[in-house]
């Protein structure tokens, strides 16, 4: 990879090192993200031993095929895997006695529900309160602040300092953004 700099911007352009094919062609061969001590040269005799795409179609094809079925499954799994996070969010929220969350769209409510969720699992394993004590100081507080954007700001927010934070948003609630928010 190339970096140029062209006055106050940064480009980066991609460069293909030639690697001659058994066939005769040439193809370019993107190493640019390869570490130098990986194997470069042996990734090079590796490729010029075979055929291009060009003088052998149905390898294209194949790879072409194999690609897009590797994609589609890599989709579904990451789909399954969030439909699963957030209905476990919801049995939580329903556990904790939490509201739903407002927001702009049902995918931000529903990133906003597992991050809340997973902000208060994280405050519930760092502390030595009991579930009593916890649901006074971090549940019943969470349960008042009902902005998906409120909770998706503070998403890094270490979970000591959870019970504070969403103390402070309920006394300010202007400041934070919590309740009826108003985004114009």
């Amino acid at each position: 990879m190339t970096h140029t700099n062209t006055g106050n911007t940064m480009t980066t352009a991609t460069v293909k090192t030639p690697v001659p094919m058994s066939c005769g062609h040439t193809v370019g061969m993107d190493l640019s993200r390869m570490k130098p001590f990986d194997k470069k040269d042996a990734i090079k005799r590796w490729r010029a031993g075979g055929l291009c795409f060009s003088c052998d179609p149905a390898k294209q094809a194949a790879w072409q095929k194999e690609t897009a079925k590797r994609d589609a499954e890599r989709t579904a799994a990451a789909a399954k895997q969030r439909v699963q996070l957030l209905a476990d969010a919801r049995s939580s929220e329903t556990r904790w006695a939490l509201i739903p969350l407002t927001g702009f769209s049902p995918k931000q409510t529903d990133y906003a529900t597992v991050v809340r969720i997973a902000m208060i699992t994280a405050a519930w394993e760092s502390t030595e309160l009991d579930e009593t004590e916890f649901g006074a100081h971090v549940t019943e507080l969470a349960a008042q602040v009902d902005s998906a954007r409120w909770w998706l700001d503070h998403k890094d927010t270490a979970p000591t300092d959870l019970a504070a934070l969403l103390a402070e948003a309920l006394n300010d609630d202007t400041a934070s953004g919590v309740g009826n928010e108003n985004p114009y």
